[in-house]
């Protein structure tokens, strides 16, 4: 190997392991997105609900939840390096995990307590906000 194909190579690994920007939009939507699926679900599989409401709320949990999926899968191929949790210090990773585990503890009380549905109402708004704010502190 030669002087210029060793520099080639170290530019390509630079440019692989430079952290990869989410485009603004990208938490709101996607959180938002979620949080839609997970709302329209839970309010579908509600008593309460007339039954001509239930397919057309289950079909935008079903599209609100491809369109996540699709974002992410669109995002994911940005390429970069994927950051290893090891490397970051303990307190970054529980900011980061906290609350989805806080909201998973509440939603086994409600499920316990209220209903599925209710438990998938609260799941949609507590984790559409932890994912925004997860999401918008990667965006920085």
């Amino acid at each position: 190997m030669d002087a210029q194909q060793a520099l080639g190579i170290a530019a390509d690994a630079r440019r692989a392991a430079a952290r990869s920007r989410l485009p603004g939009w990208y938490p709101p939507v996607g959180a938002g997105l979620h949080a839609a699926g997970s709302i329209a679900l839970g309010v579908a599989l509600m008593t309460s609900v007339q039954p001509a409401l239930r397919w057309p709320l289950l079909a935008v949990a079903v599209v609100t939840w491809a369109g996540v999926l699709g974002l992410s899968a669109r995002l994911g191929r940005r390429g970069g390096v994927v950051p290893r949790l090891a490397e970051r210090d303990s307190r970054q990773r529980w900011i980061d995990v906290l609350p989805s585990l806080v909201v998973m503890v509440v939603d086994v009380a409600l499920w316990a307590t209220v209903g599925l549905a209710w438990m998938l109402v609260f799941s949609g708004i507590a984790l559409g906000a932890s994912e925004w704010f997860r999401l918008a502190r990667r965006a920085r």
